[in-house]
């Protein structure tokens, strides 16, 4: 994206670890509204929105740190979007057995519902920028984090409608041969990818001038990590391929700028928890039936929270300014 730039007569300096491009002042004597949307239209097939407005008004001379603050007001606005319309969605998974009392599996249809109406809304209102950046992905060839995200909370909120259909519309279909559904994992992961967004976007200062630190190759782990989780969803289920997809931060190559677990010893806990929960049960015959996402996400937090930990004390190696 930067090349692109500079080639459209932009020079530009890019800094990935701290979410910010930064114009160069010469590149800014034309600042018209078409020269701007091209800058935006070429970030556009990377996944990458350009944020050249505080408020309503466009500002030539935009400096970083009200755009950055902007950017952090608005995905912590949506991860607690996703949260009021998450949290009833996972209670009910927990609490609707206990509500249909003795009506059984014939009564959770009308949670099921509740559970998709609201999974489907948070998902829209919350996750929509996930979508976007994940089908830029998939046009331009270049597997990343929301991909990732966006592709087991799919395959969750997709297998999850046939529990719902079969309950519903299933004619005959006894009822204990029924799975429940995994709303509670599109809700979860959307939680985690949100909260490990708001976090790096809040630690960009702290992250800047790090790019280097990044993880080389995080794309291809990720195309891996989707390999493996449509063989691990053929051939065990898809809600242990869920759980399995889940250990994988969607941020991971922003946690390896981390001083206690730099690099690639930051995924080391990754690979090692995920050979753990595909065969630890069955070599130590652990029942895990119906808490795979559960003990996935568990981890995913607890990752979540190392890497935010990680950055904190960290100054920025180098001071950005400029046009943003």
């Amino acid at each position: 994206m930067s090349r692109r730039w500079a080639e459209a007569g932009w020079p530009n300096r890019l800094d990935v670890a701290g979410q910010s491009a930064v114009l160069k002042a010469e590149a800014c004597s034309d600042t018209s509204s078409g020269r701007i949307d091209q800058v935006a239209a070429m970030a556009a097939p990377f996944g990458v929105i350009v944020h050249d407005r505080v408020g309503r008004c466009f500002v030539v001379d935009n400096t970083l740190a009200p755009l950055q603050h902007h950017v952090v007001m608005q995905m912590r606005q949506r991860f607690a979007v996703a949260l009021t319309f998450g949290l009833p969605v996972v209670a009910l998974q927990y609490a609707a057995p206990f509500l249909v009392g003795t009506a059984g599996t014939a009564g959770m249809a009308f949670p099921w519902l509740f559970q998709m109406l609201l999974t489907g809304w948070a998902c829209i209102a919350a996750g929509w920028p996930l979508f976007w950046n994940a089908g830029h992905c998939v046009i331009g060839l270049r597997p990343g984090a929301d991909l990732l995200a966006t592709l087991l909370m799919v395959i969750s909120f997709a297998t999850s409608l046939r529990p719902l259909w079969v309950l519903v519309w299933g004619g005959d279909t006894p009822l204990d041969a029924i799975p429940p559904p995994m709303f509670h994992a599109t809700v979860l992961v959307l939680w985690i990818t949100l909260a490990q967004r708001w976090l790096v976007l809040r630690s960009a200062g702290r992250l800047r001038g790090r790019t280097s630190w990044m993880l080389r190759g995080h794309s291809h782990l990720v195309a891996v990590w989707c390999v493996l989780l449509g063989l691990v969803g053929f051939g065990a289920g898809w809600p242990t391929a869920v759980g399995f997809g889940i250990l994988l931060p969607p941020r991971l190559s922003f946690g390896a700028i981390n001083r206690p677990a730099p690099g690639w010893s930051a995924a080391l806990p990754v690979f090692a928890f995920a050979v753990v929960y595909l065969f630890g049960p069955r070599s130590f015959a652990v029942p895990m039936d119906g808490i795979e996402i559960e003990v996935a996400a568990g981890f995913a937090g607890l990752m979540t929270l190392v890497f935010a930990w990680g950055w904190r004390g960290m100054t920025p190696a180098r001071t950005a300014s400029g046009k943003g």
